[in-house]
C-alpha cells in the first residue's frame, strides 16, 4: 500500500511532512524554485485529517519561506489555479 501525502514522482515515496516538502523544494534548481510549487487536490471530502493538516502546514511554510504556491482542485483545471497568499 502506498503512503498518503504529496506525490511529485510516482516512483518516489509521498511527502508526509512540511520538512520533507521543503527539502524537496530546496533541492530543485533556482529556475524551478522561482516557478513556484503547484499542487492539485481532489474533492476535499476525500482527504483525512492528517492530509488536510499537511496541506495547511505546507501553505503556512510557503508563506514563511516565501515560496510561491498555487493550489487547484482537479475538477477545476485548467482554470482553477489559486495563488496561496
Amino acid at each position: 500500500m502506498k503512503k498518503w501525502g504529496l506525490v511529485y514522482d510516482p516512483s518516489q515515496e509521498a511527502l508526509q511532512t512540511p520538512d520533507e516538502f521543503l527539502s524537496l523544494v530546496r533541492r530543485q534548481p533556482r529556475a524551478v524554485q522561482d516557478n513556484g510549487v503547484w499542487i492539485v487536490v481532489t474533492d476535499p471530502d476525500a482527504y483525512g485529517e492528517q492530509e488536510k493538516e499537511l496541506l495547511t502546514d505546507v501553505e503556512t511554510l510557503c508563506r514563511k519561506e516565501k515560496i510561491v504556491l498555487f493550489v487547484a482542485r482537479a475538477a477545476d483545471l485548467p482554470h482553477g489555479w489559486k495563488r496561496v497568499e
